[in-house]
């Protein structure tokens, strides 16, 4: 019995597999508090990441195929009251990613003349394709947020 012919090719697959943090901007004023039932608002400190392979080059995905991010917390503590994290995520050709962190609480002066400021932290994990690609330890305070 006689095969026809055959031929072979080494197939590879980049996968999104950590984020590279780039410069990241702050705005003292940045967030309107009113869609959260105060009458102030607040900083924003605004992060920007590329997307890195496995191989450390940044991810170019020029839009070929869709991209499922999505972002979570966990291990959160806070002296800031009630804390409603607003956690953000999509679909699309993305090459480069971006978040916001800031906070709006009765118990930070510029909200509440009287609040004495405060503090809550969380762990935050972003997951590209279902990947995680990176986890930081956030730190809010009334006046920045840091990143670990």
């Amino acid at each position: 019995m006689m095969s026809g012919p055959s031929a072979s090719t080494t197939l590879t697959v980049v996968k999104p597999t950590s984020l590279q943090r780039l410069p990241d901007s702050f705005d003292s004023q940045g967030k309107d508090c009113a869609p959260h039932g105060l009458n102030c608002r607040t900083y924003n400190r605004h992060l920007t990441y590329n997307m890195v392979d496995q191989f450390g080059d940044r991810f170019n995905g020029g839009g070929e195929f869709t991209i499922h991010v999505a972002e979570s917390f966990s291990d959160l503590t806070s002296t800031c009251g009630p804390i409603q994290l607003v956690t953000g995520g999509g679909t699309g050709p993305f090459v480069q990613l971006t978040d916001d962190f800031w906070i709006c609480s009765q118990a930070c002066p510029q909200c509440n003349p009287q609040g004495q400021g405060c503090t809550a932290t969380a762990t935050q994990t972003i997951t590209v394709n279902g990947f995680v690609v990176r986890t930081n330890r956030v730190t809010w305070t009334c006046s920045d947020a840091t990143l670990q």
